[in-house]
């Protein structure tokens, strides 16, 4: 069985439901691979060796920006607040 884009990016889904967005792939304004982004404009550029690593970076972020931000929101999910 597959495992869902929640269960393994579980900090990158709890801010794309409560704060923003993400990119995949280049576009003419950038070479990276993930950018996370929000009303605001863009809150990191994950431009690693692959897609997945990308990713892993986004979610690291992801973790430490919800646990800041949205730290009740990290618990009630069940998660760890990172610092």
């Amino acid at each position: 069985m597959k495992e869902s884009f929640e269960t393994i990016y579980p900090y990158l889904h709890l801010y794309l439901c409560y704060q923003g967005y993400i990119e995949i792939g280049g576009d003419e304004h950038s070479d990276s691979w993930v950018r996370v982004l929000d009303e605001g404009g863009m809150r990191i550029e994950c431009d690693k060796d692959s897609l997945g690593a990308s990713l892993l970076e986004a979610e690291a972020w992801a973790a430490k920006w919800m646990s800041d931000c949205y730290e009740s929101a990290v618990i009630e999910a069940g998660l760890e607040v990172k610092s």
